[in-house]
């Protein structure tokens, strides 16, 4: 969003009225929305994944991760969610470097 007072009087005349309330909104209060206004049929085509697999959520990378981190993992298909619980398991054994290396191991089985 643009600061009016700081800015000059062309970016505020371009994108002064540009508005962006989604950056207000949790992942949990986006989902109560989304059930409370029906719209759960649209959930399962939205995409966030980075690296998608076959057209498919990844399990790998930060959006996949925030998505079951915060309760909507059942966007993701149960190859994503296991992949997602071995980098989870890696990360919790070996720290950092393990998650790391699950995530390198996945996306070179991934590549051959």
């Amino acid at each position: 969003m643009v600061d009016r007072e700081r800015s000059d009087d062309i970016l505020n005349l371009v994108l002064g009225n540009i508005t962006l309330p989604i950056f207000d909104i949790t992942e949990k209060k986006m989902l109560e929305n989304v059930t409370a206004w029906g719209y759960m049929g649209v959930m399962q085509h939205i995409l966030f994944c980075h690296r998608p697999i076959d057209g498919k959520p990844c399990g790998l990378c930060s959006p996949c991760h925030t998505k079951v981190d915060n309760g909507m993992g059942f966007l993701l298909p149960e190859a994503a969610k296991r992949r997602y619980r071995h980098i989870e398991t890696a990360k919790k054994l070996f720290g950092k470097y393990g998650e790391r290396s699950c995530v390198r191991a996945v996306r070179a089985v991934r590549r051959a």
